[in-house]
């Protein structure tokens, strides 16, 4: 469920998935969804931002985020599919 995110945040620390959009300099309106950490902002410590997971690049324009879902339990005996 995506929530609101002017209205409630994650924990800091916590991975999310976030929906951003905004406009380009050229006026064209864009979209995307990614993986992001909760946590304080590397570059102005007082305060909070979503961060690139593997990077300390900041996203803006975030307007919603959802918690990620559990990973998938192993099953017994399954073979990997890769081979």
């Amino acid at each position: 469920m995506w929530l609101n995110a002017r209205k409630k945040k994650p924990a800091l620390g916590q991975e999310v998935l976030i929906f951003r959009q905004g406009y380009g300099i050229a006026g064209n309106y864009w979209s995307s969804y990614e993986l992001a950490v909760y946590m304080l902002n590397p570059y102005d410590r007082r305060r909070r931002a979503f961060v690139q997971s593997l990077y300390p690049w900041l996203h803006k324009g975030v307007t919603h985020w959802m918690p990620l879902p559990a990973p998938p339990e192993k099953v017994k005996n399954e073979g990997s599919s890769i081979r």
